[in-house]
């Protein structure tokens, strides 16, 4: 009687790991976020003596996404300050959805981007963009189609390298554009 009891046992157990096996592998994993943020004002700032530090750029959101691997998502919208040195704002950059890849060190601005240099009074428009904070000639890119306004000039093309204060640029592939001309200036 003791051994039919210990076989009942061990089949009953070997049949429950049988189902929780099959069970484990039927489970889907879990990519979404981890983490749901409302309402976010985040300030990134770099160390400028022991104690002090200034800050380089603020980012507000609606709603921010926080995925395992780091990487974030901003789905109802970013906006992001760039800070010169003296605290003054340099830039200005909007988009309708925000993506932030960890991996990268990179964001993303997706859907009717903005960028405006407050200091040249320049705005640039287009579908997708991606800034990479720090120096560099190629800070901010894309291969879309870009619209910039001057205060003397709307240039269009396809295709953006800019610095970061987004105070030098090249459009890789120049469209029309128009250049206004100051009828007063006398040429030499």
């Amino acid at each position: 009687m003791i051994r039919i009891l210990i076989f009942s046992a061990f089949l009953s157990f070997s049949v429950g790991c049988e189902i929780n096996e099959e069970a484990m592998k039927n489970v889907e994993s879990y990519e979404g976020p981890l983490y749901e943020v409302e309402d976010v004002e985040i300030l990134y700032s770099e160390p400028v003596e022991d104690d002090k530090a200034t800050v380089k750029f603020k980012l507000i959101a609606d709603l921010q996404l926080i995925f395992e691997n780091e990487d974030i998502e901003y789905p109802e919208g970013v906006y992001i300050e760039n800070y010169n040195q003296d605290q003054e704002v340099v830039f200005t950059l909007k988009a309708n959805q925000g993506y932030y890849d960890a991996e990268e060190d990179q964001y993303r601005g997706v859907g009717d981007v903005e960028v405006r240099n407050l200091e040249t009074k320049e705005s640039l428009f287009t579908e997708e963009l991606f800034w990479k904070p720090g120096p560099g000639d190629d800070a901010i890119y894309t291969d879309k189609f870009v619209h910039i306004i001057t205060e003397t000039a709307s240039l269009r093309g396809v295709g953006l390298r800019a610095t970061q204060d987004f105070s030098e640029y090249t459009i890789l592939d120049p469209g029309e554009g128009s250049i206004l001309v100051n009828e007063n200036e006398q040429t030499n």
